[in-house]
This record gives structure tokens, sequence and C-alpha cells, in this order.
């Protein structure tokens, strides 16, 4: 594509790229309802002592066909198609299935998750994920979320509201990748 502005020239290619990436999307579609995404656990592990302490929830999804979809392009076609609540929703159950079910098998670790600018300017966020919390019987507790510096820098009196609300539902909330960007402590 050749562009340095508002409009790019037509090229072969993007007839090309466009149906695949609106095949993807026909995709993802179907996948987010039938609940076929999934969160793999990274574990978090004290290198002193060999213990796990906790583990990163990272999202994955395997195509029909058994291609992987790097996570940035699923969460970039779900933003460009407004299935943003949907996925966010699928996001908070699984998260709190999978800490009760880490907790029934006796592992007692806390589950951490990474939360989006958009989802840190939901207001319904902190009652969502309580309501999981609540279905699933799980401590606050045994949740981390995520932000990243870029999330906290939009609305940030809003975005500083839900985390306040997130802290007093017992979330823990940990910066992630702080540094990466412009921002500072401050």
């Amino acid at each position: 594509v050749a562009s340095h502005g508002p409009f790019a020239m037509f090229q072969e290619g993007l007839r090309d790229d466009w149906q695949f990436r609106q095949l993807l999307a026909e995709e993802l579609n179907a996948a987010l309802h039938d609940e076929e995404l999934a969160l793999y656990l990274q574990p978090q592990v004290d290198l002193a002592s060999g213990t796990c302490f906790g583990a990163e929830l990272l999202l994955r999804w395997r195509r029909r066909n058994g291609l992987w979809v790097p996570p940035p392009v699923v969460v970039d076609i779900i933003e460009e198609n407004g299935w943003h609540a949907l996925f966010t929703s699928w996001l908070l159950r699984t998260v709190a299935r999978t800490a009760a079910e880490l907790q029934a098998a006796g592992v007692d670790i806390r589950v951490s998750l990474n939360l989006t600018p958009a989802d840190l300017l939901d207001t319904d966020l902190p009652e969502v994920l309580a309501q999981s919390l609540q279905t699933w019987r799980v401590a606050p507790g045994r949740i981390a979320v995520e932000l990243t510096e870029t999330a906290m820098m939009g609305d940030r009196g809003r975005g500083f509201g839900i985390m306040r609300r997130l802290r007093e539902l017992g979330v823990f909330l940990a910066l992630d990748d702080f540094g990466t960007g412009y921002s500072s402590l401050s």
C-alpha cells in the first residue's frame, strides 16, 4: 500500500488482504460465540525458591484449519468489529473458571490477565468481574489484573475510578511492560 496520508493507492494485494481479514473475522466471530478461544497458563516462578506463585493467562486461538492466529491480530479484529464486550465477558468468565479449577486441584496460585485500554474505560467491568468470581466461588485475591501504561494514559479519571473499584473488590493490580512507553511512575 502506498500511503502517506488519509488515503491509499489501490494495489492488487489489497483485495487479497481484505478478503483474508474478512474470512478471519467471520471465523473469529463464530469462535467467540462457540467459546473456542483458549487461555494458556504461563507460570510465574520465584527463581530463588523454584516456587510457582502465579500464572499469567495468555490468549490463544487456533483456527479450524489448525493455524494459530497471533493474539494482537485477534484483539485487533475484535476491536475493529465491535465485539469487545462479548470478548471481555468471555475472558472474565474464563479467568474465574480457571482460577476455580486450579483451586479445586489444590494449586494455590494467583492468576493474572491483561486488560486493554477499552476495558479500563468500561464502567461495568468491576461488576462483571465480581459476578464471574461469585459464580465460580473464587476469592478476588486470587486474581491479578495487569495494566499497561498505555491503558492508563487515556481518560485517566475514569480509568483510575475503575482501578479503584477493582481494588475495592479485592483484585490485585499490576503494571505490565512498564517503561516501554513514554510515561513515568508519577
